[in-house]
């Protein structure tokens, strides 16, 4: 059953919240953003120009953070395939700060970089923006739902 979980798990839609449960470890879903099943605004599929379209939507933080880094290269070393094999592309939304590098879509030239001035892209997504700004992915279908 675990390995059914680590699909969404890998892509940001869970969180290993364990809690135990007669001696197992559950996976939590997570509480901030959207959740599968719902549909994005289509002003904000309109904005992002990605309306019809099969989208990973990959929120990071820092365009110099370790793990942000290491998520982009994952991202740009599948993007080929989720084009081929799904018909879908990557927007990777970058918080807005000192660390946006104008290198950084050189490095990652498959992927589609979008600065989310004033965490608008977040709230449309009801993220929880309080909390440090962390990474989060939404897979959307061509209608704009939210997948799991």
């Amino acid at each position: 059953m675990l390995a059914l979980l680590l699909p969404s798990c890998a892509l940001g839609l869970v969180t290993p919240q364990a809690r135990v449960r007669r001696g197992h470890a559950v996976m939590a879903a997570r509480t901030d953003g959207m959740q599968s099943g719902e549909t994005v605004p289509p002003e904000l599929l309109s904005k992002l120009g990605i309306e019809g379209k099969r989208t990973v939507l990959a929120f990071f933080c820092r365009d110099d953070g370790f793990e942000c880094q290491k998520e982009l290269r994952d991202f740009e070393d599948r993007s080929q395939r989720y084009k081929d094999q799904f018909g879908c592309d990557i927007v990777a939304i970058r918080s807005a700060g000192k660390w946006v590098s104008e290198e950084t879509p050189r490095k990652y030239p498959s992927l589609r970089f979008v600065v989310d001035d004033g965490d608008e892209l977040r709230q449309a997504l009801r993220m929880d923006i309080d909390q440090v700004r962390d990474r989060h992915t939404f897979v959307l279908d061509v209608q704009g739902c939210v997948q799991g």
